[in-house]
């Protein structure tokens, strides 16, 4: 059952979709298209891109974005994995909490940081609001988070 599950595929504009509301609601911003929706709207993703279980980080403290890669050793995930993992985060979360062991919830806000085909790395950033997943990214450019409402997700 396991590789069945594992051979799922999907393209991304079919189920990222902004304000669709046959699909889980979603609200895209303008650097999220620009960034990361748009360069991928047409690519097929497989989930078994995925690796090992996500891991949470809870800034105990404001932080940038260096900072978080270096206190977690982590590095950003590629644009297969990313879209791979928000797939089983937000549109099947039974499935994502079966292989991710790991589920979102609506009162925190979620960061990744994404390595483009580019090599160039976004951040990415997703919280519940206004009864939809708002999605939007920006620059690696050492942003400040806001520690205790902060998340940041990477695989280990």
């Amino acid at each position: 059952m396991m590789n069945e599950i594992l051979e799922k595929t999907f393209v991304v504009e079919e189920v990222f979709q902004h304000k669709n509301i046959n699909i889980v609601p979603q609200d895209h911003g303008d650097n999220f298209k620009n960034l990361l929706w748009f360069p991928s709207r047409k690519r097929v993703v497989s989930i078994s891109v995925l690796g090992k279980k996500i891991k949470e980080y809870v800034l105990p403290e404001n932080m940038k974005d260096n900072d978080l890669q270096k206190v977690n050793n982590s590095n950003p995930v590629n644009v297969d994995k990313f879209w791979a993992i928000l797939y089983l985060l937000i549109i099947n979360p039974e499935l994502g909490d079966y292989i991710l062991k790991y589920r979102l919830q609506k009162y925190k806000i979620y960061i990744f940081h994404v390595e483009l085909d580019s090599g160039g790395v976004v951040v990415f950033c997703i919280y519940w609001a206004n009864n939809e997943w708002f999605m939007n990214s920006s620059t690696a450019d050492d942003n400040q988070w806001i520690g205790f409402q902060n998340v940041y997700l990477f695989f280990e």
